[in-house]
């Protein structure tokens, strides 16, 4: 009798990441069941704050996080909930009690958490050079790891700007002038292609919804 063996082209585990480490490519599901690509989200130069853990945010945690909306828009911050499950997994009522400040996001296979080395709840930062910031949480009150985030983003928006890394190159494009198949063409070429300060070089990967790329 021989032994079972994982298949050959079982996907490898992702290592977490370290502080400083360049955060992978993560693209996972919204709200309206669009993939969110977060290299998309930290373009303009913004930090963004990953919400995450097992248990869903208490609604008193959701009005705290809404009081730092101000602070968050002028220190160019962004807040993501990312929620482990799918879609059902967020009720309605939680949903109707998120602030305006909050982007929701779905891990269904749940590999978040394991690529930032969370145990129960934690707020990840990742800079706008798209390197880890680091992981924010506090046992005995779990939104104080959200306040630790925001002064660790408020702290580096004060003092030096984070430089953009140079594979970020912006992409246009406008709406009602290029044919829609175009667009769809110019912009998953953008994703695909490492980008660079003068152009979009052409690259072999495509991301979809749910994947979280090294």
């Amino acid at each position: 009798m021989t032994k079972n063996t994982p298949a050959a082209n079982s996907p490898k585990p992702v290592p977490a990441c370290k502080k400083g480490d360049v955060v992978p490519r993560i693209a996972l599901p919204g709200l309206d069941d669009r993939a969110i690509d977060l290299t998309d989200q930290r373009i303009a130069g913004d930090s963004l704050i990953l919400w995450t853990g097992k248990k869903l945010p208490a609604a008193d945690d959701l009005k705290m996080a809404a009081r730092f909306s101000e602070q968050m828009q002028k220190a160019r911050m962004r807040l993501f909930l990312v929620v482990p499950g799918h879609k059902g997994s967020l009720d309605e009522k939680l949903k109707n009690q998120l602030p305006d400040c909050v982007t929701v996001m779905f891990d269904p296979e749940n590999r978040l958490m394991p690529v930032f080395d969370i145990r129960d709840q934690g707020f990840v930062v990742i800079r706008p050079d798209g390197r880890l910031g680091g992981v924010f949480s506090s046992a005995a009150a779990p939104i104080d790891g959200f306040q630790m985030a925001v002064a660790y983003c408020q702290a580096h928006a004060d003092s030096v700007a984070f430089s953009v890394i140079e594979r970020q190159a912006p992409v246009l494009v406008v709406d009602n002038v290029l044919e829609p198949e175009l667009c769809d063409q110019l912009l998953d070429y953008w994703r695909k292609g490492e980008k660079q300060a003068n152009g979009v070089s052409k690259g072999s990967e495509s991301n979809q919804a749910g994947d979280i790329w090294p």
